[in-house]
């Protein structure tokens, strides 16, 4: 819902940002660190807005972190069973 005045325009995070649906099983798991998770939810918001898997490049430029914590991250979904590697 925007707000504001006659020069500026208030908007809520949410409406920024959009929303991602997210899956039970990282929510509720226990092993998923939250930066792992985050960057699960990033990557699901990059596929929707794209319609296709992200490059590891992309999502460490949308999390601001470094290609090699991206590729970390996506070991452990892979693990967790929550992320097939493409053939």
């Amino acid at each position: 819902m925007a707000m504001g005045g006659d020069d500026v325009l208030f908007r809520s995070p949410s409406e920024q940002a959009g929303f991602v649906l997210a899956c039970n099983q990282a929510l509720l798991d226990r092993r998923i660190s939250d930066s792992t998770y985050r960057t699960l939810l990033v990557m699901e918001s990059l596929m929707m807005r794209h319609e296709r898997m992200p490059s590891v490049g992309e999502l460490a430029a949308e999390r601001g972190c470094c290609p090699a914590t991206i590729s970390q991250h996506l070991s452990q979904l892979q693990e967790m069973g929550l992320l097939e590697p493409q053939s």
